[in-house]
């Protein structure tokens, strides 16, 4: 606080005093006030300054040391629960040395000594170990060790709350000096104020007009600035160190402030959110659902065997593959949702306006494709699954608490299955995907059972009658079972990538029956080959067809593949540069499934392809349906008019197939001449209709099979 020394005299007893010489005096007055007051406000920022120096030297490791003590507290009662609640005995032992390794940890000091309360705990855990092992004989010891626990949880609690609160203490008696001392600032910037105003209305009656306008200029200028802010911001800041230093300090303590936050709110290994953030978000999320009359879906990750990744390789290893994982996680859902771990390898999706148990199935998907791709740490390559019980948001529980238990038990029971899988809460979504998830799981080992085969439909021309081409078509029968339809299982592979490697057997295996018929006189019956959207890759395809041509011994061109006609359309342009690096082998190419994808002609005329089959839904009602006639006799044309041929599907009787040579079609195939064969029985097929053909001309397309 500025003495009287610094307030200033106005003339008045000495009249013949020169007005130069006052004017000297005042203005020498000035500048001393302005000096002191500038002194005083410099001394006040340089004991801010000092303060907050001692603040980050101090008092913010002493912080940062009481924070992680607390936290180790509760870490350590978080072991206590488990000891008190896990009924496995094997894990009491491993419980028991990991408290007595937290309590003997560093961390576990508060200034430089270890609270005696925290040397018991090892006894203690001892103890309730015994008690909990004697149970067995005696019930009451169960109590007993509850009862210990909670004595000694309650007094754990106590150093924590304790703790937390001189903690409280420390950082609020900080933040009182700092405000007192900005009072100090404030009040002293006012009294500087105060004596530069009163030294220039002094100077003003003094120097009257020369001294009058500058004073005005300066208070027009800062009276623009109050009312224009911009005018302020573009004011030179004080080139001070000293203010500098307090600007430095308080974006420290900001800082500060804010990694407090978030280690309050995320995993520390993964930077995840933990289970307080989940909480808080579910139930945000919640309410979110309630106001828009949507839904939310939980999973509960379980990484399956990672003990022994954790046991085997160590905990370094155990941490990257956690970091891993989570990473992975992440990025597999969207950026509105919450990824969070709730401690070791637990983690949990929260997934808003989740949609459909089969759009939620599709992320599942995409999550365990994601788990179970290897990570590398260091030499070791990491492989591991994971376990994932998923439920809803209303309808499987009304609170956090019980959608996360209900989460866990759903995650449990895709433990109980196999692991490598997830589970619904719900029952009928349960069985749902059980039932899904078993026909996944039998489609997987279909081809090493060897339950995969295919048959062969014949397609007849109907110029001669002859059997020129057949359609190679999967099917599947588990061992002890029923044969599965095609429409049930081929889409789980599609969904599961599973189609791949099946497409590559369909192709291997078709190739090499074919080559089988060539040496048992069947020389030029070309096979067609139905291609997934999958394997409609570049590099996948053509490196599949040109492994079973050359494994088989099969000429290119009795090799037909077919792709539908929505997969053709679906990428034009990819789609023309693949179906020209497999014309370029010699294979025959199709459009399978005519007329139900909406080509555009543009396109379709640039395709390399050799033919065009008509889709059996417009075959079926041909007799009866003026749109369907007139669907297949636009589409035989336009074949002719591209110089394709056409092959008509679904051909059940002999108007249907009158109907269609009529018009012109090129070749057909349906029931009216014969089901899916076995190859033996396609084969005979072949040469009985082969030997008859010549004779007796198109009229043996009418005798069916």
């Amino acid at each position: 606080m500025p003495d009287s020394r610094n307030k200033p005299s106005l003339p008045g007893d000495k009249p013949r005093t020169s007005l130069r010489r006052l004017t000297a005096w005042l203005t020498l007055l000035l500048i001393a006030a302005l000096a002191v007051c500038a002194a005083l406000l410099a001394s006040l920022s340089l004991s801010v300054i000092q303060l907050a120096e001692k603040t980050d030297q101090e008092m913010a490791p002493e912080l940062m040391r009481s924070v992680r003590f607390v936290g180790n507290l509760e870490r350590l009662m978080a072991l206590g629960d488990q000891l008190i609640f896990v009924e496995d005995p094997k894990q009491w032992q491993s419980i028991t040395l990991a408290m007595q390794a937290l309590v003997s940890h560093p961390s576990m000091q508060l200034n430089g000594q270890r609270p005696p309360l925290l040397q018991e705990t090892y006894q203690m855990a001892d103890r309730i170990r015994r008690l909990r092992l004697s149970a067995n004989t005696d019930a009451n010891k169960t109590d007993e060790a509850r009862q210990l626990w909670r004595e000694y949880r309650q007094r754990l609690e106590t150093l924590s709350g304790n703790t937390a609160a001189s903690t409280v203490s420390n950082t609020t008696s900080l933040a009182k000096n700092i405000a007192q001392s900005g009072h100090s600032i404030l009040i002293a910037g006012l009294l500087g104020g105060l004596l530069s105003i009163i030294s220039c209305i002094a100077l003003f009656w003094v120097m009257k007009r020369h001294l009058l306008r500058p004073l005005l200029t300066i208070s027009d200028a800062l009276r623009a600035g109050v009312h224009n802010p911009s005018v302020l911001d573009a004011m030179p800041a004080p080139h001070s160190a000293e203010i500098a230093d307090v600007t430095t300090a308080v974006a420290q303590l900001v800082k500060a402030h804010d990694q407090l936050n978030h280690m309050a709110t995320h995993d520390q290994l993964t930077g995840l959110a933990n289970r307080y953030a989940l909480e808080v978000r579910l139930e945000q999320a919640m309410n979110s659902c309630q106001r828009h009359q949507t839904r939310l879906a939980l999973c509960m990750i379980d990484l399956d065997n990672f003990k022994s990744i954790n046991d085997s390789l160590g905990h370094s290893v155990g941490d990257q593959l956690l970091c891993g994982i989570s990473q992975r996680l992440q990025d597999e859902v969207r950026h509105s949702d919450t990824v969070a771990r709730l401690g070791g390898d637990e983690f949990v999706i929260l997934l808003g306006d989740a949609g459909t148990p089969t759009q939620v199935v599709q992320i599942i998907h995409k999550l365990l494709k994601q788990i179970q791709t290897p990570l590398h740490a260091g030499d070791y390559r990491l492989d591991t699954s994971a376990s994932i019980g998923i439920c809803y948001y209303p309808g499987d529980g009304e609170n956090v608490e019980t959608l996360l238990q209900n989460a866990d038990i759903a995650m449990y029971a895709a433990k109980e299955a196999g692991r490598n899988g997830y589970r619904f809460f719900d029952m009928e979504m349960n069985r749902l995907a059980s039932e899904r998830l078993k026909l996944e799981a039998a489609l997987r080992r279909a081809l090493e059972k060897n339950e995969l085969f295919l048959h062969y439909q014949p397609q007849i021309l109907t110029a001669t009658g002859e059997v020129v081409a057949v359609e190679a078509l999967l099917r599947w029968q588990p061992e002890g079972e029923a044969m599965i339809p095609p429409d049930r299982f081929i889409p789980v592979a599609e969904e599961t990538g599973l189609i791949n490697r099946i497409g590559e057997w369909v192709l291997a295996e078709a190739c090499h029956t074919i080559h089988a018929w060539r040496q048992a006189g069947v020389e030029d019956v070309r096979v067609a080959v139905n291609i997934s959207a999958r394997q409609m890759q570049y590099d996948l395809i053509v490196l599949q067809t040109r492994t079973a041509l050359d494994e088989s011994g099969l000429p290119p061109h009795l090799l037909e593949l077919e792709i539908t006609e929505s997969v053709a359309m679906s990428d034009a342009q990819a789609t023309i540069e693949c179906l020209n690096a497999l014309k370029e082998q010699g294979i025959s190419l199709a459009i399978d499934d005519f007329g139900t994808g909406y080509s555009s002609l543009a396109y379709l005329k640039r395709f390399p392809i050799d033919r065009l089959k008509l889709d059996r839904t417009f075959v079926k009602d041909i007799e009866t349906d003026p749109n369907d006639a007139a669907i297949c006799a636009a589409s035989i044309e336009l074949a002719r008019s591209l110089a394709l041929e056409i092959v008509a599907e679904g051909v059940e009787s002999n108007a249907q197939l009158d109907y269609l040579t009529q018009l012109g079609c090129d070749l057909v195939q349906g029931f009216h001449f014969a089901r899916p064969l076995p190859p033996d029985d396609a084969l005979r097929y072949i040469l009985s209709h082969r030997s008859n053909a010549a004779t007796q001309g198109r009229s043996r397309l009418h005798t069916g099979s």
